[in-house]
């Protein structure tokens, strides 16, 4: 049949059977646990950072586009030395300056991050504090409306 098959006739052949079935088994099981344990570790948000204020106290490179600099440099003074500017492309742009290291933090609007992460990109990152700006938007729905 091609295959290998061991299937001992002695007692002491039994009994190592039996010791190399349990070894093979523990390897196996210590193998699972640790490729598993380094996984999780590897998917854990990086502690530390939890507002603007405090990524740039901690003098951490901050991607966005220049729109957004502009509305807030003069709340957040530090952010013009640690501003680094993002072309196009949203949180995207951002995103991307983040995974190559230009940057070690990211302002960007909330939903774009929902609109990456709705097409698997930039799900290893995480949304830390809370909104710096919002905006009331909206359009009218009748002619009667419009003013």
């Amino acid at each position: 049949d091609g295959g290998m098959c061991f299937s001992p006739a002695t007692t002491s052949g039994k009994i190592f059977g039996l010791g190399l079935a349990f070894f093979i088994t523990i390897t196996l099981a210590s193998f699972t646990a640790n490729t598993a344990a380094f996984l999780t570790f590897q998917a854990r948000p990086v502690e530390g950072v939890k507002s603007l204020a405090d990524a740039l106290a901690q003098n951490s490179h901050i991607c966005t586009q220049r729109p957004v600099f502009v509305n807030l440099a003069s709340q957040y003074p530090a952010l013009r030395r640690f501003y680094v500017q993002v072309e196009g492309g949203g949180a995207t742009g951002a995103m991307a300056g983040l995974g190559k290291g230009v940057c070690d933090a990211a302002l960007v609007v909330e939903s774009e991050i929902w609109e990456n992460w709705g097409r698997g990109e930039g799900c290893q990152f995480h949304i830390v504090g809370d909104p710096l700006m919002s905006y009331l938007t909206g359009f009218y729905v009748h002619d009667e409306l419009n003013h």
